[in-house]
């Protein structure tokens, strides 16, 4: 008896920053053809909004159980690239093969992503970004005002020539990632800001990532711009000026190297470990805030063991039986040397600072 045919895994990462008006009607266009030609869910991180974006993506899902579906919402602001993370770890962590990153707020048309997807699907890609430059002046068209337009132009040219690229556009935030191509990357290091967007295009030049550009149409609405465009194009020039003394030995930048072996920070296992999140009252609505953890193998690892933090990263200690990993932090560290205790529960390993402070962090599970 032949087997059945596994359809890919994908992950519609939708992320919103006060989007109580655009969301449902993003979450409305994604096109249904997608949830029956992959594995398929939908994952709505709110970016601790202080309106009613968290709600209505809960109704939604709740309205709509035949779409799996998770909602999170962050306690604190982690920014643009900082909420990207999350997405992507969840992705990783999840063994999904391909992430489609949708923003709320309805500026990129989700009713594109099967054609954004198929390059993927082909093997002709690794990413897939959506152009609106591709068209020529499409894009004034559709509402870019003009400064955005020949700002925009101006910063790819220049990318283009320090980085030896073609790209129609670098600031497009419609993408579409194979999974594993992030798990090579280290885009964990990147900036919280928006010009994270810019680092994981030079991450996956400097990996050899195929990168495919198609056009899209451009809407602009009445959403509010968060983005300031001065610091954004310094930012955007400087990181990419980073990578280019990089990659001629002149200024040493490890994000911007590729992982010689698979992520250590991936959590990916044989035995198809997922993760799944408790805060401290339990429930599945908890508020990621200051980092997520990954467990492999968990065979017998000693029931209570500390590690010890500095203030921006965790030390990984390998086990003889496992391995515990840190795999992402958000803008509000641990203190110093603070502790995070590892105890072996009926149902999980559970992860919890020592609550000395304010920064005390909500109750992480993996089951």
């Amino acid at each position: 008896m032949s087997q059945p045919v596994r359809k890919p895994r994908l992950l519609i990462f939708v992320i919103a920053y006060y989007a109580e008006s655009t969301l449902r009607w993003v979450l409305e266009r994604i096109p249904r053809s997608v949830f029956s030609e992959f594995d398929c869910e939908v994952l709505v991180v709110d970016d601790a909004s202080e309106d009613r974006t968290f709600a209505i993506g809960q109704d939604y899902r709740v309205s709509h159980p035949e779409i799996r579906m998770t909602v999170l919402r962050n306690e604190y602001n982690q920014g643009y690239g900082g909420n990207q993370k999350v997405g992507y770890s969840y992705a990783s962590a999840s063994r999904f093969d391909f992430v489609a990153l949708v923003h709320g707020d309805g500026q990129y048309a989700p009713e594109e992503l099967p054609r954004l997807l198929e390059p993927l699907v082909t093997g002709q890609a690794d990413a897939a970004f959506g152009s609106r430059i591709m068209d020529g002046f499409g894009a004034l068209k559709g509402g870019m005002p003009l400064y955005k337009f020949v700002g925009n132009k101006i910063l790819t040219r220049i990318q283009n020539t320090l980085l030896g690229t073609h790209l129609t556009e670098f600031h497009s935030g419609y993408r579409i990632y194979s999974v594993r191509t992030l798990d090579r990357i280290r885009y964990l290091n990147n900036s919280n800001d928006f010009h994270f967007d810019t680092e994981i295009i030079i991450q996956l030049v400097n990996a050899n990532a195929r990168i495919v550009e198609l056009p899209i149409p451009t809407y602009y609405g009445d959403e509010i711009c968060r983005v300031n465009g001065v610091k954004y194009a310094k930012d955007v020039v400087r990181v990419t000026l980073q990578n280019t003394a990089h990659r001629s030995g002149l200024l040493f930048q490890r994000r911007f190297d590729p992982y010689d072996k698979p992520n250590p920070w991936a959590s990916r296992s044989a035995s198809g470990t997922t993760m799944r999140f408790a805060n401290e009252s339990g429930t599945r609505n908890f508020q990621l805030n200051a980092m997520s953890w990954s467990i492999r193998n968990r065979g017998s690892v000693p029931r209570a063991h500390t590690m010890m933090l500095n203030s921006k990263i965790a030390l990984t200690k390998n086990h003889s039986q496992g391995t515990v990993t840190p795999a992402m932090f958000g803008p509000r560290q641990p203190p110093r040397n603070s502790a995070v205790t590892m105890q072996d529960t009926p149902n999980a390993w559970t992860y919890s600072a020592r609550k000395n402070s304010a920064n005390f962090m909500p109750l992480y599970s993996m089951w």
